[in-house]
Formats: C-alpha cells, structure tokens, sequence
C-alpha cells in the first residue's frame, strides 16, 4: 500500500510529513519514494519553476557546484570555471534541457575533460529539488548526473516594528592601562 507525503523546507533543512508524523531529512538530495502519479496534480510533485537554484554536478572525473538561474523558458549561470547558458521545457514535474557550456578559467580542470560542450538533460522535479541525468555529444560515453535546489530569500531578522539599537563606544569593555 503507497502512502501519501509532502517534503517541506528551506534552505537545506527538509522535513517528510507522513500519515505517521513528521521527520528530518539530513541530506540535500531528497529522493521521491512511493508516490503515485495520482500524487501529482496534488502538489506532493511540482515543476521546475522560475529562480534561482543551486546547482550540483558529478561526473566519473569529478563533481562541481555553480549557480543556475531558470526563467521563461531559458537556464543559465555560473561555476568557478564555467558559464552555461541554453533553453529548458517543462512538463509536470519532468524537464529537458539543452545547455552551452564555455570555460572562463583557465586553471583548472574541468569536470567533462573538455573546456566548450552542449549538454542535453533530462531530469524530474519535486519541489525545491531537481534532479537530472544527461551526455555531451563532446564527450562520447560520460553520463554525469546533477540536482538544482531552489534557493530562497532569507526572511528579514528583524520585524518593521523592531528598530537596531544604536551603536554606543562607551558601553564596550574598557583595556587595562599599559605603562610605558
């Protein structure tokens, strides 16, 4: 029998709600078990949809972080030693991608073996968190994998009511004197 859950959070701290209670989820990579497609249309699986998100490669030679922006129709961004930039469609909670790959660091080595690629995509989405599997027709036979995490703003820490206290030089611990 599949049970029904919703995965919550922000900012890396996901929770599973369950029939059962609610639990902790201490990885950033949150896998969807169970769910029925009946689950979709619920919002329990979302789209990809429009911001920016974290973006974390893995190839056989290595794995990478950089910073990818998606916006009607359009992805791109950037890591240490690469800018990419192409198109994306959605349907549902799956997602296709193709995306330009170019160097703008020379020293170091990328994780493809090569500097200027096209890389084609394919992932799903379930809320915050996406998750793909693609080749580059550069690099014959390397299937790397990656996820996207949607970032959110930080809320403000203090409230319109609230006001920062002001800066005082007289309350701060005095030094012992020194003698010369």
């Amino acid at each position: 029998m599949r049970r029904a859950c919703e995965i919550t959070g922000t900012l890396g701290v996901y929770w599973i709600r369950t029939a059962t209670g609610l639990y902790p989820v201490l990885t950033l990579v949150v896998p969807i078990i169970g769910l029925s497609r009946e689950h979709r249309g619920r919002g329990f699986l979302q789209m990809l949809k429009d911001g920016t998100y974290r973006a974390w490669l893995k190839t056989p030679l290595g794995q990478g972080t950089g910073i990818a922006h998606v916006a009607t129709g359009r992805i791109w961004g950037r890591s240490s030693i690469m800018t990419y930039n192409g198109t994306c469609e959605v349907d549902g909670d799956r997602f296709t991608a193709i995306v330009s790959i170019k160097r703008h660091t020379d020293e170091h080595v990328t994780i493809f073996g090569a500097d200027d690629l096209t890389l084609k995509l394919e992932g799903t989405c379930s809320g915050k968190i996406g998750r793909y599997v693609g080749t580059a027709e550069e690099v014959p036979g390397v299937l790397f994998e990656g996820t996207l995490i949607l970032t959110e703003e930080e809320p403000p820490s203090l409230k319109a009511s609230e006001s920062t206290p002001t800066f005082n030089p007289n309350k701060l611990p005095k030094l012992p004197k020194r003698s010369r």
